[in-house]
């Protein structure tokens, strides 16, 4: 007759593979090395003390690729348990992470300090550098730049369609071309402070 002792050893046994797989199907790495090249990013990854993977995919979102640098932390997910596929799911990199963000804030960021800051508490598009050189993205300068624009197809089509009128002998002109007759030039508006500033 098997004991419990017996049957709890048995059924110990036979499920320690799987035990074995599930503990090994999440870890924490250390990139080593990116290489951009490829269709898809890999990465040289340390995970265990003794444990380094080569070539392990790093799948990132479309739209946006970046190569991290060495020493960044990642998180790796292995397919089954198999240590040689492992997928790089997430990066982070301690030392050049912007902190201090208000909740619903968005950045991207460069080790030189370049910034991208989409701003929930001023509703706000913020470019610039660290720590306080952010400039504010206004919708003033597209109306500037949608006037301009108005205005160079309007100049281009009044010199596409101009004749002088009333050449005189030596090149004298009696008088501003009729094509002209009622042209006033855009001129841009003072950006005020309160659309675009530095903060």
């Amino acid at each position: 007759m098997i004991t419990l002792g017996q049957l709890d050893r048995a059924v110990a046994k036979l499920i320690a593979p799987l035990k074995r797989k599930v503990s090994l199907m999440v870890g924490r790495a250390v990139l080593k090395a990116v290489d951009d090249s490829k269709k898809v990013q890999t990465v040289k990854a340390a995970l265990l003390s003794d444990e380094v993977s080569e070539d392990v995919e790093r799948y990132q979102e479309y739209g946006f690729s970046s190569v991290p640098f060495a020493e960044s932390e990642a998180v790796v997910v292995f397919v089954g348990g198999n240590r040689a596929h492992g997928i790089v799911v997430a990066t982070d990199d301690r030392a050049r992470r912007p902190k201090n963000l208000t909740e619903g804030d968005v950045v991207l960021y460069t080790d030189k300090g370049v910034r991208l800051k989409l701003d929930t508490t001023a509703d706000e598009v913020l470019l610039g550098s660290s720590p306080a050189n952010f400039v504010a993205l206004a919708n003033l300068v597209l109306t500037e730049l949608q006037a301009v624009q108005t205005d160079q197809t309007t100049l281009a089509a009044l010199l596409v369609s101009h004749a002088h009128a009333g050449v005189l002998a030596g090149g004298a002109v009696s008088g501003p071309s009729p094509a002209f007759a009622g042209y006033t030039p855009h001129v841009p508006a003072a950006v005020a402070a309160a659309e675009v500033k530095a903060k």
